[in-house]
């Protein structure tokens, strides 16, 4: 064991865990008879799983009551989570495992700072190892991984994020796993605080080998223990459940439910759950959500289940509902009804319905599908389903030269493509250290144009397609232009090119003032506009809104400005007449005319393009005001011709993320509106 150290008090005081979020699924919903079901995304902790809460509490506890490093038996999550709580604490910490636990956990408990050691070839031997080697000692704390009132007391935290989340909701059945009853217990504890025992029940989930809650439940609420763990689910594996679920069981405040799955069961769920959330979960997690998939949730839901008893009797609480006095004969009620007692009308039932918006509407912008939950005309929710569009662009790149990745950046944000390139060459530049010449740099800042921001106004699609004949002219392509080269462009401006841009520029004034007069003082585009999707500073900073999006809350923040390039800190400044790359051979590719009278030109000429320049080993990331909103490349280099990592942050991925906040309680007609002021393209979405 390391010496003691000092306890840290900024994590003693506060939570070692996070809030985690609650995410509605629209997929579940259908396994549900429709009801709405949320996930607790408890996978977020720093740890990994929900045990964070729990024993993070109960370490604390131990440094309250003197202790001054603690012990824990496990070699699953309650491991990593005793040595990552120990860590923030900056206390000692040594966890316990099994012979049979992979080495890739042990090095993530070392990794915390945590000392490990093997014993046994199950969880009960290190157990009663631990209790043995701690039970003398008045320093040393033993993590118990499900039975103790601290670990339930931080477990509890869950249900109280739940109740702020649904805010005034209340749930009709909370799923779980069972495995030791830790969490279960937490749980109770947590429904009983919020007043919700009457009304919620628990569904506690386990696999078959795995059941020592289940085997309790049919014995009568007596605690029995488990002979053999069979399962594969080894992070469910207690052989007997602590005495405390087995008490909450038999008091039924609130109802417990015990159901069972197999482990193909679990497998399929996994699966499942890739399929529909595009997300990996374990076996351990499967267990809980299997429950849905299989229809246990369905039947306990829509009470179509087989009840133990035959017959049903009458509580206190229905003879409550009868003004006068109800007498039993041969098991019939006689009685007036009260006027107070509620009765179930069809008719009065209302239901949200669920649309789909896309891929094939003409206002989707490309393969744009939402999920719209609608209560009447309004927007209850808007599920954006994004992936449509995708083409694995970041991978391909890691198998193309530097320069042939560089068309990939036109098919991101296409509609303003060179601002993708632009943004690529500098990140490249800046790895190889090179600075493009001055008039390269004012030409790739001029033809940085936001042209996706015009296609909304149908009345300027002449003025645009000028726009189109300039990149037409300056690269050859109207759309794919790879004109935007590390070290510089790839040919000068032609002749007569900026004489044309300036008469479109002062004739372009005047069109901006007719669509002024058009459109500020008519009511139709005032009631479609003014006070709808609105977005506050800081939603538009927590959900990572950049460029347009973010300026039109408030924030002044322009990446030409903060953080100027390519010669965007020079305001006033007449056009330099020089060169419009680099003199390199090695990065930029000789003239003809040198190739014809140089043998050394023709080598470069000849290994660039066969096997392209390397760039030196390490990473960069270099960002962009692209009209879209903040454009970023994060490049690693492993020294070769090839970029060995390249990763795309796109701004409208940030602003589509964000369409079910803008869009909550407006009408449909308006989700219209706000997707053409998001101005998405999904090359850069999807990528």
């Amino acid at each position: 064991m390391e010496s003691p150290k000092s306890p840290s008090r900024k994590y003693f005081e506060g939570n070692i865990y996070i809030r985690t979020p609650l995410v509605e699924s629209i997929e579940l919903r259908k396994y549900c008879a429709g009801r709405q079901v949320y996930l607790k995304m408890e996978n977020c902790q720093p740890s990994g799983s929900f045990k964070l809460r729990g024993i993070s509490n109960l370490c604390k506890y131990a440094l309250s009551n003197g202790y001054t490093e603690v012990v824990c038996p496990s070699g699953g999550n309650a491991g990593l989570a005793t040595a990552y709580a120990a860590m923030k604490l900056n206390i000692p910490c040594h966890i316990i495992v099994g012979q049979k636990t992979p080495s890739l956990i042990c090095d993530s408990v070392r990794e915390y700072g945590a000392t490990v050691e093997r014993y046994g070839t199950v969880w009960e031997q290190a157990n009663q190892y631990a209790i043995e080697t701690t039970i003398d000692s008045k320093s040393t704390f033993l993590v118990h991984p499900f039975d103790h009132q601290a670990l339930w007391q931080g477990h509890s935290t869950i249900v109280d994020e739940i109740a702020e989340d649904l805010d005034g909701e209340i749930p009709s059945i909370i799923v779980t796993c069972c495995g030791g009853g830790g969490l279960v217990c937490g749980i109770v504890q947590g429904i009983r605080r919020q007043g919700w025992e009457k009304c919620t029940k628990i569904l506690a989930m386990e696999t078959e080998g795995t059941h020592s809650f289940n085997i309790c439940v049919k014995n009568g609420g007596r605690r029995t223990r488990l002979d053999k763990i069979t399962s594969l689910v080894s992070s469910l594996a207690a052989n007997e459940v602590c005495e405390q679920v087995v008490k909450y069981f038999r008091e039924n405040q609130p109802q417990i439910l015990s159901r069972l799955i197999t482990d193909a069961e679990a497998a399929k769920t996994c699966i499942h759950f890739a399929n529909d959330h595009r997300f990996i979960i374990g076996l351990a997690c499967a267990t809980s959500i299997a429950a849905i998939y299989t229809g246990i949730v369905e039947r306990i839901l829509t009470k179509k289940e087989e009840r133990y008893a035959k017959k049903w009797y009458p509580d206190k609480q229905f003879y409550q509902e009868f003004e006068e006095e109800c007498f039993l004969v041969d098991h019939e009620y006689r009685g007036k009804l009260s006027r107070n007692v509620t009765r179930d009308n069809p008719q009065m039932r209302f239901r949200n319905i669920v649309i789909n918006f896309g891929p094939q509407h003409p206002a989707a912008h490309g393969v744009l599908r939402l999920a719209l939950e609608l209560r009447g005309e309004y927007v209850v929710r808007a599920d954006p389903h994004i992936g449509l569009l995708h083409r694995g662009t970041e991978k391909l790149m890691e198998y193309k030269t530097y320069t042939q990745a560089l068309p990939y950046m036109d098919r991101l944000d296409y509609v303003s493509m060179m601002t993708n390139e632009q943004c690529y060459a500098l990140a490249i530049e800046k790895m190889l250290n090179i600075r493009a010449p001055k008039r390269a740099q004012y030409i790739r800042g001029a033809h940085a144009l936001d042209v996706g921001a015009l296609t909304p106004f149908f009345w300027l699609f002449e003025e645009r397609e000028k726009l189109m004949e300039f990149y037409e002219r300056v690269s050859g392509a109207r759309m794919h232009a790879a004109y935007v080269r590390p070290g510089g462009v790839s040919q000068d401006l032609p002749i007569g090119l900026m004489d044309d841009i300036y008469k479109w520029a002062l004739n372009f004034v005047q069109r901006i003032d007719e669509i002024e007069d058009l459109l500020t003082e008519s009511r139709i585009w005032k009631e479609r506009t003014v006070d709808i999707g609105i977005v506050s500073a800081e939603d538009a900073l927590n959900f990572g809104f950049s460029g347009v999006m973010l300026r039109g809350s408030g924030i002044k923040w322009d990446l030409r400005k903060t953080q100027p390039y390519d010669s965007y800190e020079e305001f006033d400044f007449d056009v330099p007449i020089g060169e419009i790359k680099i003199d390199d051979n090695k990065i930029v590719p000789p003239s003809r005319a040198e190739m014809k009278n140089s043998m050394e030109a023709l080598i470069h000429h000849f290994k660039l393009f066969t096997e392209g320049y390397q760039v030196p080993a390490g990473s960069t990331y270099t960002a962009i005001e692209a009209p879209k909103g903040e454009f970023g490349l994060y490049i690693v280099s492993d020294g070769t011709s090839r970029p060995y990592r390249c990763k795309i942050k796109a701004p409208g991925f940030a602003h589509l993320a964000a369409l079910d906040h803008i869009g909550k309680n407006l009408f449909l007609a308006d989700i219209v509106a706000i997707i053409g002021t998001l101005d998405i393209v999904f090359g850069e979405v999807d990528r």
